[in-house]
Formats: C-alpha cells, sequence, structure tokens
C-alpha cells in the first residue's frame, strides 16, 4: 500500500510538470504551438514570402494567437492577414518586419502585445480592431511611414513611446475614453500638426509630445491636474494653448523651444498666479494670457446674455468652414470643451437653448 502510494504522488507531481502547451510538428512555413484549450499559436514563420495569410486552421486547431516575435525580422515580408478568430498579437510579434507596409487585423483580436510593430518602417496606416482596450509600449515605435491610425473608442491607455518616431504621421484622433496617455508617446512625430486631446484624459506622461515641431494648438483637458516634464519641448510652432483651472503644475521644460504666443487659462489671473511652474519655461510666462471673462455665457456668441438660434447657426457657419472666429470666441463656442468646433457643439447649444427658453 505504501508503495503505491508513492507512486499516486509521483504521477502527481509529474502531471503537475506537464506544460500547458504541446509543441506540435511544422506545418509548411509556420511552427506553432497546441495550447491548453486545443487551440494553436503561431510560433515562428521561416518562409520568404512577400504576401502572407496565415491560415485560420492548421492541422486541425483553430489559430487563436500570434505568438511573441513569431515574425520578427522577416526581411521580405510586405503584406499580412490575421485570420478572424485570432484574439491575441504577442510582444514583438511582426517587430522589424522593415518591409512590411500592409496588415490587416480582424475585429475579433483584443490584445495588442509591446513593439509588436515596431521598426515596421514601410508600414503605412493601421487600424486598431475595437476590442482593443490598451496600446502597449512601444507598439507603433519607429514606423516611420505610418500617415494614418485609427484608434478605436475602447482604448482608454496608451503605454510608452507607442507612437515614437513614427516621422510621417500627421494628425491623430484620439477617442473619448483615452484616460492615460504614456512618456514619449508621439515624441518625435516631426509631421504632426493636429491632435484633439478628449477631456477623458487625465494624466499625460513626460515628452509626451518632444520634437512635434508642426505641431500648433493644443487644448489640455480639464481632468489634468499637472503638465509634466518636457511634454512640449522643441514643439517650435506651438503658438497658442488652452489651460484649465484644473491644472495645479507645470513640469521643467514643458514649454521649453517653444514659441507661444497665446495662452487661454480657464479661470482669473489670481488663480493662474497659483501655479507651480518649474524652471526653463520663460516662454509661456511670457505669453499673451487670456483670462476666462467669469461673466461671459458659454455659447452667447452675439454677447447679448441669453442663447438663441442666432448663436446656433453662427457655430453651424464655423461647421461649415463658412466663417472664422477669433479664438476667444471659439473657446465660446466650444461647448463641449472638447478643443473642437463641430456639429456636437450645434447639439448641446439647441439643448441649451431649449432647457433655457
Amino acid at each position: 500500500m505504501k508503495k503505491l502510494w508513492v507512486y499516486v504522488c509521483i504521477c502527481v507531481l509529474l502531471s503537475n510538470m506537464i506544460s500547458v502547451t504541446v509543441l506540435a510538428e511544422p506545418a509548411g512555413d509556420f511552427r506553432y504551438e497546441v495550447l491548453e484549450n486545443g487551440t494553436a499559436r503561431i510560433t515562428a514563420y521561416s518562409g520568404s514570402q512577400t504576401a502572407v495569410t496565415i491560415p485560420s486552421v492548421i492541422n486541425g486547431y483553430a489559430v487563436t494567437a500570434i505568438g511573441d516575435q513569431a515574425f520578427y525580422a522577416c526581411s521580405s515580408l510586405k503584406s499580412v492577414t490575421i485570420p478572424s478568430g485570432v484574439t491575441s498579437i504577442g510582444d514583438g510579434a511582426f517587430q522589424y518586419c522593415m518591409m512590411l507596409q500592409d496588415v490587416t487585423i480582424p475585429n475579433s483580436v483584443v490584445s495588442i502585445g509591446s513593439n509588436a510593430f515596431s521598426r515596421c518602417s514601410s508600414l503605412q496606416s493601421i487600424v486598431i480592431p475595437s476590442g482593443v482596450s490598451e496600446i502597449k509600449d512601444n507598439t507603433f515605435s519607429n514606423c516611420e511611414s505610418l500617415r494614418s491610425v485609427t484608434i478605436p473608442k475602447g482604448v482608454m491607455s496608451i503605454g510608452g513611446w507607442a507612437f515614437y518616431y513614427c516621422i510621417s504621421l500627421q494628425s491623430v484622433t484620439l477617442p473619448e475614453g483615452v484616460e492615460n496617455i504614456g512618456c514619449s508617446v508621439f515624441a518625435y512625430c516631426t509631421s504632426l500638426e493636429r491632435i484633439a486631446i478628449p477631456s477623458s484624459v487625465t494624466t499625460i506622461g513626460q515628452g509626451a509630445f518632444l520634437y512635434c515641431r508642426l505641431l500648433r494648438d493644443i487644448t489640455i483637458p480639464k481632468g489634468m491636474s499637472h503638465i509634466e516634464n518636457n511634454t512640449f519641448s522643441y514643439c517650435e510652432s506651438l503658438r497658442n494653448i488652452t489651460i484649465p483651472n484644473s491644472v495645479e503644475s507645470i513640469g521643467e521644460y514643458a514649454f521649453y523651444n517653444c514659441q507661444l504666443e497665446n495662452v487661454y487659462y480657464d479661470s482669473s489671473e489670481e488663480e493662474w498666479n497659483r501655479i507651480v511652474i518649474g524652471d526653463a519655461n520663460t516662454v509661456l510666462t511670457a505669453a499673451v494670457i487670456h483670462y476666462r471673462d467669469a461673466s461671459a455665457l458659454q455659447g452667447d456668441l452675439d454677447a447679448n446674455g441669453i442663447l438663441d438660434t442666432t448663436d446656433a447657426r453662427c457655430i453651424l457657419r464655423v461647421t461649415a468652414g463658412v466663417t472664422a472666429l477669433p479664438d476667444e470666441q471659439m473657446r465660446i463656442a466650444d461647448m463641449n470643451e472638447d478643443g473642437e468646433i463641430n456639429t456636437s457643439d450645434v447639439r448641446c447649444l439647441l439643448l441649451m437653448i431649449v432647457i433655457t427658453a
């Protein structure tokens, strides 16, 4: 009986040591492993084709994952199609695929690893699936040809260096719901001219927009309390910035070597003077500070003290590009205070007119 008990114990120990994956034979140019749930993860690719369609089923196993560095430095790869059913793309999965120009990512993907497309220097555009909630560190760093990126509404966090040195990126739309923008996310995006930071953002990391030399206007969202060191250093075209009264401190070199002309502050001069401003921000303090007129009614563009259809028509003309407004009036027209004048502001104003009628 004692020997039987020892035998059982040994079997239990051995069973606990068995890996959650089972290595399988190569399938053509692909290597894969079978996961505990009976699906396959692609672990390597040894082919030399320029266009690759990853199979949805491999040797009878449904493919659900692209493993870490599975296509690392595939120098011939120009196009890749990831099948529906894949839910995760591992760390560095396509890193250093320097000829890769086109990637089709299915909506089934909910996780993209850090460095997944880092240094894909020929990649021109990317659509991130709607199920992804986080863009991890360095995901698209050094994608020097990347011109456009579609970030879905579900993304809440953008990790450090995610778009670092994407020198061809001209504009980015960050969806409402993003809360965190990491360190150096858009640093050295030297073609970036405009970016709307949603009101949901509460933190922006150090150097987030460092050397964005063409960036002209920025609106800091109301939820932020601190502007970090070097956030806008060397943004040489930055002329106007809107700062909310929630900001309590501004870090060193935050606006170093910018060409700021106007600072629109969302409160009084007394409140402005309470902000702790770090060293090397002379350009900020030397700019013209426009304090908010406490008596100004948001949306009252004709300054008659009431909200009416005249104000709504004025905003409509702005959204249609028929007319332009001075900066101060633009702030009054921005009903939802997202830094842009659009149809959302018109709807908001019309709602206010109905409520106050």
